[in-house]
């Protein structure tokens, strides 16, 4: 019987926990939050940019203390070519990230972050360095005869 309450309640504080995430980001994205925009020239007066992105082996990661990742790459490339530094910013949750970057809490998002409608309604996507299709891959079906 106490198995029994034990697993309810460790389903109870799991669903909680969802839908707790959905609810903030529903407020956070409810919320009218005045569009920042910064441009080139006040980056290259502030003498850094600011990338929001997310921590993973494709966009940025640490490797025996050294930053690494194809975003970060090409980010410090562009830094370096403007004459600025490159500061990145970890978010977390990814869901938030068009929130932090409209209250002026980056100047780029640099992740592999999907291109939706609702998205471009919001910020501006620059042309893709590289682009990739989701496929379903499955089995065929066992026919009766094979």
């Amino acid at each position: 019987m106490s198995r029994i309450i034990i697993v309810l309640l460790v389903s109870l504080f799991f669903c909680l926990g969802c839908s707790t995430r959905t609810e903030k980001n529903a407020l956070r994205e409810s919320k009218e939050v005045k569009m920042v925009q910064r441009d080139l020239d006040e980056i290259l007066a502030s003498g850094k940019l600011v990338a929001l992105t997310d921590f993973s082996s494709s966009s940025y990661f640490i490797f025996k203390g050294v930053p690494m990742g194809f975003e970060y790459e090409l980010l410090q490339r562009f830094c370096d070519e403007i004459g600025v530094d490159l500061s990145i910013r970890i978010v977390n949750d990814m869901d938030s990230v068009i929130y932090l970057l409209n209250r002026n809490e980056g100047d780029v998002i640099a992740a592999n972050y999907t291109v939706t409608n609702r998205r471009k309604r919001k910020v501006t996507y620059t042309e893709p360095v590289q682009e990739t299709r989701q496929v379903l891959v499955q089995r065929l079906p066992k026919s009766g005869g094979r």
